[in-house]
């Protein structure tokens, strides 16, 4: 793969550094019940965006705890209320109100779905600025919520095969209503290969007793990359990728190692080695000109999405 003309972004964390924030961020965790977890969240976003660089230039998460907290109450009283009834009612001994509450829990959490991803785009991308310029998302919620259901309707019509499907049109959604700055993103992958790779992942993956499952990881998160242009002036640049499975399946060990023999206490250096392996291996034109952005998205500052992504455990980025 030529790269000749390419840059990538480098991540500059120091474990010392980032060790104590997470030190700091457990204790103040615990001995608040819970609720230092918005500022703990900002806190360490904050630094992993100030330590990761592009052209020279760091970029910025303007997000604080106070924002996160209001979101987080909201969510926390939610969620509280779901899993709640689910435990009233299995210390009542009702059976059949068990199953309705457990029916309604997973019914929330499906809906939800298209709103966190929403919400944390908007939230998230206007926090984030590189070199005075800001992020944004533009997407509709409403349009998101047609292409989810629509989407969920035929997987289950079909048990499962239009998945890929779904996953690919919703990215398609997504990705072209991000901007930054004057910079516009376009996602051009199709529902029947990434299909393939799943039918293929799978079965290699169990006919290798698990081996193989790094590189159907890999082959998932190259798919993604890969068919991600960045568009200026209506020129698209493509993204490249140069993760391969080899590579990945050695830091896992790596990764699995460092935790073991350290007791847990070397996640800082297992998130640096993770992030440092996902940006060294995404790489963008030299041809986009970066002096030639321009500021063009407001500011947003509910962070509800945010929360609730953390809720529903989605990896939006």
């Amino acid at each position: 793969m030529n790269l000749k003309n390419y840059s990538n972004l480098t991540f500059t964390a120091q474990p010392s550094k980032l060790f104590v924030i997470m030190l700091v961020n457990f204790f103040f965790t615990i001995i608040t019940l819970g609720l230092y977890y918005p500022w703990a969240k900002a806190k360490m976003l904050q630094y992993m965006y100030s330590e990761t660089e592009f052209h020279g230039s760091r970029f910025i998460f303007h997000g604080t705890g106070k924002e996160m907290f209001r979101a987080y109450i909201k969510v926390f009283i939610l969620f509280l209320v779901l899993f709640g009834s689910v435990k009233v009612f299995t210390w009542m001994g009702e059976p059949k109100m068990v199953l309705i509450a457990t029916g309604v829990l997973y019914l929330v959490v499906l809906a939800l779905i298209p709103l966190a991803i929403h919400g944390v785009l908007r939230y998230r991308l206007s926090r984030t600025s590189w070199r005075g310029i800001h992020m944004g998302y533009r997407g509709s919620l409403s349009k998101l919520y047609k292409i989810y259901l629509l989407g969920i309707l035929f997987s289950i019509l079909t048990i499962g095969f239009y998945i890929p499907w779904l996953l690919v049109n919703m990215r398609k959604y997504v990705l072209s209503n991000i901007r930054f700055g004057t910079l516009e993103f376009k996602f051009s992958g199709r529902g029947l290969p990434l299909l393939g790779k799943y039918w293929l992942g799978m079965f290699l993956t169990i006919i290798t007793f698990y081996i193989y499952m790094p590189w159907f990881l890999i082959s998932l998160k190259n798919f993604k990359i890969r068919n991600t242009s960045v568009v200026q002036n209506g020129v698209e640049y493509p993204v490249k990728s140069t993760m391969d499975g080899g590579s990945y399946f050695a830091l896992i060990l790596g990764d699995f190692l460092i935790l073991i023999f350290t007791l847990g206490l070397g996640m800082v250096f297992v998130l640096i080695r993770d992030m440092t392996f996902e940006l060294s291996n995404m790489h963008f034109s030299n041809e986009i000109d970066m002096n030639a952005i321009t500021q063009t998205e407001a500011d947003y500052k509910d962070a509800t999405g945010e929360d609730l992504s953390d809720a529903l455990d989605l990896n939006i980025f």
